[in-house]
């Protein structure tokens, strides 16, 4: 079985499409399309059925779908192991942050850094709701993202990376700008705020559900920019991290300190019960060495370390 065709196979299943497989892979879809003819041959199955939209797996096509992940871990593994017996890393590492920190300059600096010191690792990153990481890296989805910590699952390893605190966005000139207030202020305030499945909002909700608070939701999104838009428009108020807050104009937008504080935290979440691919071990080395250093540019311009 050719494994460039395999590859191509996983793509077009994962990504539900010849187009955006493609794009993924960087390759023609005609070049994706004969690798699969191929394989289907080599088989002597169909795998695939093509649609207007998207593509259908056929029983075959579900069974090598169910297959394939598992066979190119195991792959890549393998290759980066022999290359490590040379003292190259190669592979990918895969890496998911959470939106309203890909905005920024978060690790930017150390994925620089591995960059130099591992040229032949390849980097994925993509924006992904801090809990909903975990389930990415349970399913092998992701080698380690940006999340909160866990509770009492041996599964997972972390490393905690800042710890913030929430405030209230309020327009400049509302009732509660520069106030310090309770959960039972925000009464019947209407509010903007990320989805449940981003970290910031699970915290919020909590502190509302443990204040007997049943909150207006007005919008969600996961864009703090389109937030920060919002309550300036007059739409709601929104809870934002202290890091966020560097963009407020002042003119325009105040912060209610909310009472009792409201604390969340990040860090490096990985699976700790399976082997780490070598480009992950190394990048999680390089994170731990610049934070024990204490002059890591890391969260710049947010200066929010916390000691490992």
């Amino acid at each position: 079985m050719d494994l460039r065709g395999l590859r191509y196979f996983y793509e077009v299943a994962t990504q539900g499409g010849f187009t955006r497989a493609a794009e993924v892979l960087h390759v023609t879809q005609p070049t994706i399309s004969k690798m699969i003819r191929q394989l289907e041959e080599n088989l002597g199955m169909r795998l695939l059925v093509r649609t207007h939209h998207s593509v259908q797996l056929t029983e075959a096509g579900k069974l090598l779908f169910r297959h394939s992940k598992e066979i190119l871990r195991q792959v890549a593994t393998l290759k980066s192991e022999v290359d490590g017996l040379r003292g190259v890393v190669t592979g990918e590492l895969r890496l998911a942050i959470p939106p309203p920190l890909a905005g920024g300059r978060f690790l930017t600096h150390e994925l620089g850094k591995f960059n130099r010191l591992h040229p032949a690792v390849g980097l994925k990153v993509r924006e992904v709701g801090g809990l909903a990481v975990w389930d990415g890296i349970l399913s092998g989805e992701w080698d380690i993202g940006i999340s909160r910590p866990t509770i009492n699952d041996p599964r997972f390893g972390y490393l905690r990376l800042f710890h913030e605190q929430i405030d209230l966005v309020v327009p400049a000139d509302h009732r509660l700008a520069g106030q310090q207030i309770g959960m039972a202020e925000i009464g019947e305030e209407r509010l903007v705020l990320f989805p449940e499945a981003f970290v910031v909002a699970d915290r919020f909700l909590d502190a509302c559900r443990s204040a007997g608070l049943t909150p207006h939701i007005a919008c969600t999104s996961g864009q703090w920019e389109f937030l920060l838009g919002l309550v300036e428009a007059g739409v709601g108020l929104s809870p934002m991290p202290r890091y966020l807050q560097r963009h407020l104009d002042p003119r325009r937008l105040a912060q209610a300190r909310l009472q009792p504080d409201i604390h969340y935290e990040l860090g490096l979440a990985w699976r700790a019960d399976l082997p780490l691919c070598r480009a992950a071990e190394c990048f999680l080395a390089l994170v731990r060495e610049e934070l024990v250093a204490g002059d890591t540019p890391l969260l710049s311009p947010l200066n929010r370390l916390m000691p490992p």
